[in-house]
Parts: C-alpha cells; sequence; structure tokens
C-alpha cells in the first residue's frame, strides 16, 4: 500500500513539471483501427538545448504500429510490456511541443465484453512499479489528459465509464475527455476497479454481420430457384409435399422465433440465412402444387421410333389445332408426361415428330381435372439406312472396256 501512494505521488509530482499536463487523444475508425495522438508542451527553460525525453503510456502497443512524427522529433519505443509502453523522444533545439501519432496503436477485439468494445488505460502503471523511482524524474512523462473518439456516436446511456460518466467531459458527440487530476482521484481510491475505461457497443460485428449477410444471400437465392425447380417438376407424390411444408414451416417458425428471443440475432440470421431463404417459398410452392394437382389432367405415353423407345423426340399435347404443351423426350423409356389445367372438360390429341421422319399423331381424348389418361402407343418410322454407293461415293467407279482386237486383215 506505502509502496503505491509513493508511486501515485511521484506521478502528481512529475506532472506539475509541465507548463499544461501531457494529452493522449485516442481515436478508433470505423474499421477497427485505434490511433494514438500524443501532444505535450515542455517547459519554458532550457529549450536553446536539444533534450532526451521518456513517455510511459497506459497501454501497451501491438506490434502493427507505425509511428509519425515531425522532423524536429526522433522517437522510439524502448519497452513494451503488459499495459504500458516506455517511448524514448529526442527534441531538437528549441522545439516546445511534442507531437507524434501512433498508427495501429492496440487491437480492440481482446477487450470485448457483452458485445462491446472496451477502450483501457491501466493508469496505475500495474506492471512497472518495480521502477517506481524513476516515475519521478522530470523526463518521464506518464500523467495525461485522456481523450477517446469513438467510431460513430451513441446514445451516452448504452455507455459504460470508469470512473464514471459524471467525471467524463463530452467535447463532442463522439468525444469524450477525462483531464488527469480526476484520473489520478480513480488511482488514489479504494475503487476494485483503478483502470481507466470506455466501453461501447460494437459497430465492427456488426459491420461482419452485414457482410456475411450479404454473402449468404447469393447462394440462398440460388438454393430459392433450384429448390422451386425441383418441386415443379411435379414428381413428388401428395403427401411427399404435404410432408415438405409442414417441415420448412416448422424450420422458418424457429428461425423467426430465435431471432426474435436471442440476444444477438442479427449474429445467427447471418449463419441460417442460406438455409432459412431456401424454405421460404417452399411452403407457398408446395401449397399451389396440392391445389392444382385438384384441377389438372395428367397425360401420358409412350413413343417408339423403329420399334425402340424414341429419344429426343418432340411431343406436343394440341387443342383445337394450338399446341397447349410441348416437351422433347429424353428418357430411355421414351417416356413423356402432361399436367395440363382443366377447369373444364377438354378434348385434345397428341403429336410426336422427330428430324427425317413423318409426324404422326393419336387419336382425340378427352380430358377432366384430376383424371388421367393413358394415350395410345405411338410409333415413328424408323430412321433410313444409307445405302453403301451413296454412303461411300468414292468406292463406285464407271466400268471401263477394253479395245476390240483387230481384225486378221487389219493385223496383215
Amino acid at each position: 500500500m506505502l509502496r503505491s501512494t509513493i508511486f501515485l505521488l511521484l506521478i502528481i509530482v512529475s506532472a506539475t513539471a509541465w507548463a499544461a499536463a501531457p494529452k493522449i487523444h485516442m481515436s478508433v475508425s470505423s474499421q477497427g483501427l485505434s490511433k494514438i495522438e500524443v501532444s505535450a508542451s515542455l517547459p519554458s527553460e532550457n529549450l536553446a538545448d536539444a533534450r532526451v525525453l521518456n513517455f510511459l503510456l497506459p497501454f501497451q502497443i501491438s506490434s502493427q504500429y507505425e509511428i509519425s512524427h515531425p522532423d524536429n522529433l526522433e522517437v522510439s519505443v524502448t519497452i513494451n510490456r503488459d499495459n504500458y509502453a516506455l517511448l524514448t523522444v529526442i527534441a531538437a533545439p528549441n522545439v516546445s511541443d511534442i507531437n507524434f501519432t501512433i498508427d495501429r496503436a492496440f487491437s480492440l477485439n481482446p477487450d470485448r465484453e457483452k458485445n462491446r468494445v472496451k477502450v483501457i488505460f491501466d493508469i496505475t502503471y500495474s506492471n512497472f512499479k518495480q521502477y517506481v523511482s524513476l516515475v519521478g524524474k522530470t523526463n518521464i512523462v506518464s500523467q495525461y489528459d485522456l481523450e477517446v473518439e469513438l467510431p460513430q456516436s451513441f446514445d451516452r446511456d448504452v455507455l459504460a465509464f470508469n470512473p464514471g460518466a459524471d467525471e467524463w467531459t463530452a467535447s463532442s458527440k463522439t468525444t469524450y475527455l477525462l483531464p488527469y487530476d480526476k484520473a489520478g482521484a480513480l488511482a488514489r481510491s479504494a475503487a476494485p476497479d483503478k483502470s481507466v475505461f470506455i466501453a461501447f457497443p460494437n459497430p465492427f460485428e456488426d459491420q461482419s454481420n452485414t457482410a456475411a449477410f450479404v454473402m449468404g444471400l447469393v447462394p440462398g437465392l440460388i438454393s430459392i430457384v433450384s429448390g422451386s425447380a425441383f418441386i415443379a417438376q411435379r414428381r413428388l407424390s401428395k403427401w411427399a409435399l404435404v410432408a415438405i411444408m409442414v417441415l420448412t414451416t416448422f424450420g422458418l417458425a424457429a428461425v423467426a422465433y430465435f431471432y426474435f428471443t436471442l440476444p444477438n440475432p442479427l449474429s445467427f440470421l447471418t449463419a441460417s440465412l442460406g438455409i432459412a431463404l431456401t424454405w421460404l417459398p417452399v411452403p407457398f410452392v408446395c401449397c399451389y402444387y396440392l391445389i392444382r394437382s385438384r384441377f389438372d389432367a395428367e397425360i401420358l405415353g409412350i413413343v417408339q421410333r423403329g420399334g425402340q423407345p424414341a429419344r429426343f423426340v418432340a411431343v406436343s399435347v394440341i387443342e383445337n389445332g394450338h399446341p397447349i404443351g410441348s416437351d422433347v423426350i429424353d428418357n430411355s423409356e421414351g417416356e413423356y408426361r402432361f399436367l395440363i389445367w382443366c377447369w373444364n372438360p377438354r378434348q385434345i390429341h397428341v403429336s410426336a415428330d422427330v428430324l427425317g421422319s413423318n409426324p404422326v399423331q393419336s387419336d382425340t381424348y378427352s380430358i377432366e381435372r384430376g383424371k388421367r389418361v393413358q394415350v395410345d402407343l405411338l410409333s415413328l418410322a424408323a430412321p433410313a439406312a444409307a445405302t453403301p454407293a451413296a454412303a461411300n461415293p468414292a468406292t463406285t467407279a464407271p466400268a471401263t472396256t477394253a479395245p476390240a482386237a483387230a481384225p486378221p486383215s487389219a493385223q496383215a
């Protein structure tokens, strides 16, 4: 206890040697990057000489830091330990103001608490007390006005402060200042937590969730199209459609329940977005086809070509000379299937056509809603076989006639 008291008194004494309390301005960008600006005014005496100063900062600097300073200063990190860092600054002659900046000063992620970000300053320098005798030196700067600039404006009631909010001055809607004397009062108090901090809602996680939400939207939309197309093929039984509709409705209800009851609904929705979008149209599509099946007539049949099941044959359902349904057979059995809307009975016939063969038509059938019609077999002529001569004209050559022998008189 005595050692801590002496340490804090030395900090206060060292601060009085300056024209004004040095200042640390900490800002957080919308990308979650931290930036520290350190400023101090040197005492007016002996400005004609170059000076070596040490700035004891109440936080550890990250390994990705980058220091910017004017040409009349040299700044280097001497010690970087848990909860503190010691920087050495060489000031050129006639320099009265010290200003330097540390980009990417420290990471904000490890200090998250209840989906909040905490900016913490260890003003007691708890890990530096073994060097307590150095703090009283005039060239050691350890007491600061602490100013924190948040990445965006927040309602004050969602922020957490230590010391309490009344001790902080709001310089703007996003900036809060704690004077060094009030920070020192906290360090000398009997409070169990003597670290200075501001905690604010974590906007960076919301940005990550939004990005993940957008990325999950694409596969979700693709799943909607592919899933709806599968159901639209009408290959599922009525009971299968009912089961799918009930299960997806239950799943969507569970997503809605967890979205409104979980403390961080956006994270949950981001993780379940692709599945939820896949489920979303399914109950409506299933309900539509369950209702429509009561008003559709089913037309079935087979097409053969040369006595074999036909493939790649165009099949059409004709009513009054106009096609009301068409398809191309693409299966090894030569089967076709049509579902035709029938509010009232309709008279149709089926036509099959393929290149290189004359089209064939079925007899006329009467179709009604909810009924199945089996069309008689449609037979197309087999493709004409190519003749050898037609297949390879080069092999056919005109016959040559040998010249007749000369008569004996001619030979004489």
